[in-house]
């Protein structure tokens, strides 16, 4: 069974991306996919969608639905992001402090040496 291609979630994936384009682009944008293209393979569990983005009963019959079917044009809404921000920016701050240090460094020894010539 396919798993849940989100961020930090392990459960099994039910839902296939969607073949229209522009859903399509915003199921990517939900997830923040960016530079990220699902396979045919990927999926999305049902704890990203909102009960609303559910039939609960067939618009036919009138019956209560057993599996879950997704209205058209739902997206995915419910994510856990913080985890995954705070270690990225913490990262990437890091680095652009690293950086600016460095480069302060440089330039004050720069400094210096225009000084004393």
């Amino acid at each position: 069974m396919p798993r849940c291609c989100a961020y930090n979630c392990e459960n099994i994936g039910i839902h296939r991306f969607p073949k229209d384009k522009k859903c399509l682009q915003s199921w990517i944008k939900a997830i923040r996919g960016i530079n990220w293209k699902p396979t045919s393979t990927s999926r999305l569990c049902a704890k990203h969608f909102k009960p609303s983005d559910y039939y609960e009963e067939s618009k036919y019959t009138g019956i209560k639905l057993e599996k879950k079917l997704l209205k058209k044009g739902a997206n995915p809404s419910i994510f856990s992001f913080s985890k995954c921000e705070e270690q990225s920016k913490s990262r990437r701050s890091l680095r652009y402090e690293a950086r600016c240090a460095k480069e302060e460094l440089l330039g004050l020894s720069e400094l210096k040496r225009d000084r004393t010539h």
